[in-house]
């Protein structure tokens, strides 16, 4: 396109009528007659002949971007790593070889495990015997969050050493710094009036607390000035 958009530059100096002009460009650049007269035959709307490269440079940008990462994924190589979870060890591997991140289950997951992998985009592969979504930071993020995901499901729904399920739990409001407030409950004190909370982002059911996707068992530290409008929030309906 910018051979075509020269070849209009140096033509119109020359005062060469519409059909000139395409002629020369299907001679020099192999475009058809139908797509250099885009760039040549002005509509009501135009008032300058030529090519819109602009789209052009950002797809060659985003291009050049993805063979970068592809080529950093292939120096990195193939790796995994297993986590011991109360339902088995979970295993997380990076196949380098297919561009995926994978979640790679002893069993078939249960349902809420099930839940948070499709709300964090990962999609059951059978040639694989994986839970799969694309190798990047995002996916990265994703498969942290559905490990965190899993591990509240599991203390809130398992008993652990026979006691019973919690059936509500203590929690505050904090600023979320995106324009609103977390609800959250404090897992650990921390020197100088700090906390560590775990966000709640979910709703109370029959069967205990539902997650929903992104925020739900995030943690983080704050100040505890920062929590505000204390009370008791159900787990079970």
């Amino acid at each position: 396109m910018k051979a075509a958009n020269s070849i209009i530059r140096r033509m119109e100096k020359d005062g060469a009528d519409d059909a000139a002009i395409i002629a020369a460009i299907v001679a020099r650049t192999g475009l058809s007659a139908e797509v250099a007269a885009r760039g040549v035959v002005l509509a009501d709307w135009q008032w300058k002949r030529g090519f819109d490269t602009a789209g052009n440079r950002a797809e060659i940008r985003r291009l050049q971007g993805r063979l970068k990462s592809l080529a950093r994924m292939h120096e990195r190589g193939t790796q995994s790593q297993e986590i011991e979870t109360q339902a088995g060890a979970v295993e997380i591997k990076e196949n380098a070889d297919i561009a995926r991140i994978q979640m790679i289950f002893p069993g078939k997951p249960d349902e809420a495990t099930r839940r948070a992998l499709k709300a964090n985009g990962f999609r059951w592969s059978p040639s694989q015997g994986a839970w799969q979504r694309h190798l990047n930071e995002a996916g990265r993020w994703a498969a942290e969050r559905v490990m965190k995901a899993i591990s509240a499901e599991r203390a809130m729904s398992a008993a652990p050493f026979g006691r019973p399920a919690r059936r509500h739990v203590t929690v505050f409001d904090t600023p979320s710094n995106l324009g609103g407030s977390f609800t959250v409950s404090i897992v650990e004190t921390l020197a100088e009036n700090a906390v560590k909370v775990r966000v709640w982002y979910g709703r109370a059911t029959a069967q205990g607390w539902e997650a929903w996707k992104d925020w739900d068992g995030y943690t983080f530290q704050t100040d505890r000035a920062a929590l505000t409008n204390e009370r008791i929030m159900p787990l079970f309906k």
